[in-house]
C-alpha cells in the first residue's frame, strides 16, 4: 500500500535550481506560474480536461513568450512557484534601453525577452538567466518571420523603424525605443573629497595603461602601475618596451583603447566568404566547414579569386552581423603588404 504524501510539506528537487514547494495538478489553476529544471519559469494560461485521468495545460513561457501545451496526470506533482515568489513575465528592462518584445496571443501580455543598447544587442542580448535571447534567430524562424537571409534581414530593418510583425499564428514581435527622457537637464551632485581623490588617480596599481612621453606618440610604450603616486605625481610602472621597472609622471599616462567589439549573438548557419585580403565575396547557408565551401565554389566570384590567391576563407557568422550589408564584413587578410623594391643599376667595366 503507497504511502501517504502531505501536499502542504512536498518538495520537487529540480536540476540547478534546489528544491521547490510541490503540488498536485489538480490544485492549479489559470495564472500559477510552474518551474522546471534550470529555472525555466512558465505562467497558466488554460487549462482542458483532456480524459477523466488527465489535464491538457497551456502554458507562456516567462522567458520568450512562447507558448507550450502538455498532457498532465491530474495527481502528479508539480513544481508550483509560491505566490509570493511569482516572476513578472519578461524583463525589467531599463528605460534607456531599446527592448524587443514577444506578444503571446493566449497569455495577452507583451513580453520583453532582451535588451541593449541599440537594436542589434536588444535583438541578441541576454535572458534573465543570463544566456543569449533567440528573439532575432530561433523566435523569428520558428513563427515564419525568418527561416532566410534576407526574411531575416527584412525582419530585421522593419523592426528597427518602429514595425510591429504579426505571424500567422497571432504571434507579434517588436523592438521598442528608448523612451525620452526629460529635456531638462539637471545638474550632477557635487563630488566628496573621497570621490575626488578618486578621480585624480585612474590608474591603481596593477592597472595597464600607455605611456605617452614628451618626444612623442612614437615613443610610445605599454606599461602596468606598480605603485600609488608620490608627491611629484610620479608612479613606478612596469615597461613592457624595456622590460623594466621606470618611473613615469601619472599625467602621461592614457587609458588603453576599447578592443573591438566581439559580434554579438549566436552562432547562425550562414558563412561569409573572403578573399586573401580579406574582402567579403559571397555568403553562403551550410550546416559546417566543408559543406560551406563546397556551396561557395558555386559562385564564380568565388572560383576566380580562389584561382588567384590559391584558396579562400570561410567563417560562420552570429546573429547580430546578419543585419550587415553585404561586402561590408572584412576578414582575416592572408597578403602581406608588398615590400618596398630597390632598383640597382650595374655597370661593366672591361679591364
Amino acid at each position: 500500500m503507497p504511502k501517504s504524501i502531505d501536499v502542504a510539506t512536498a518538495t520537487i528537487h529540480l536540476q540547478g535550481i534546489g528544491r521547490v514547494p510541490a503540488a498536485p495538478a489538480r490544485e492549479l489553476k489559470v495564472g500559477d506560474q510552474l518551474m522546471y529544471n534550470h529555472g525555466g519559469v512558465y505562467q497558466i494560461t488554460k487549462i482542458e480536461d483532456a480524459s477523466p485521468k488527465f489535464f491538457r495545460i497551456y502554458e507562456v513561457s516567462a522567458e520568450t513568450g512562447d507558448e507550450y501545451n502538455s498532457r498532465v496526470k491530474k495527481d502528479r506533482l508539480v513544481a508550483r512557484v509560491p505566490e509570493a515568489d511569482r516572476r513578472r513575465l519578461g524583463h525589467d528592462a531599463p528605460t534607456t534601453d531599446y527592448r524587443a518584445q514577444v506578444y503571446a496571443p493566449q497569455g495577452q501580455i507583451w513580453i520583453t525577452v532582451s535588451h541593449g543598447a541599440t537594436v542589434e544587442a536588444a535583438a541578441s542580448g541576454r535572458t534573465r538567466l543570463n544566456q543569449f535571447s533567440y528573439f532575432d534567430s530561433v523566435l523569428l524562424d520558428r513563427h515564419g518571420l525568418g527561416g532566410t537571409f534576407d526574411a531575416h534581414a527584412a525582419s530585421m530593418k522593419a523592426m528597427a523603424k518602429g514595425e510591429t510583425l504579426t505571424a500567422e499564428d497571432g504571434h507579434r514581435f517588436r523592438i521598442l525605443p528608448p523612451q525620452p527622457t526629460s529635456s531638462k537637464a539637471t545638474a550632477p551632485p557635487a563630488a566628496t573629497p573621497d570621490e575626488a581623490a578618486e578621480s585624480v588617480n585612474a590608474f591603481p596599481v596593477d592597472t595597464p595603461a600607455v605611456y605617452v612621453p614628451e618626444e612623442g606618440e612614437e615613443h610610445r610604450d605599454i606599461v602596468v602601475v606598480l605603485s600609488e603616486p608620490d608627491a611629484d605625481s610620479t608612479v613606478e610602472v612596469h615597461s613592457v618596451k624595456h622590460n623594466r621597472p621606470i618611473r613615469v609622471p601619472l599625467a602621461m599616462l592614457w587609458p588603453l583603447p576599447e578592443p573591438p567589439a566581439e559580434p554579438g549573438g549566436e552562432l547562425t548557419d550562414w558563412w561569409t566568404v573572403t578573399d586573401a585580403e580579406g574582402a567579403e565575396l559571397a555568403r553562403v547557408q551550410a550546416e559546417d566547414d566543408p559543406r560551406a565551401r563546397n556551396v561557395a565554389m558555386r559562385d564564380a566570384t568565388v572560383v576566380a579569386a580562389c584561382r588567384r590567391d590559391k584558396g579562400f576563407a570561410v567563417r560562420r557568422l552570429r546573429t547580430s552581423e546578419l543585419l550587415v550589408p553585404f561586402g561590408e564584413l572584412r576578414g582575416l587578410p592572408r597578403i602581406a603588404p608588398a615590400e618596398p623594391r630597390v632598383t640597382v643599376t650595374v655597370e661593366h667595366t672591361r679591364k
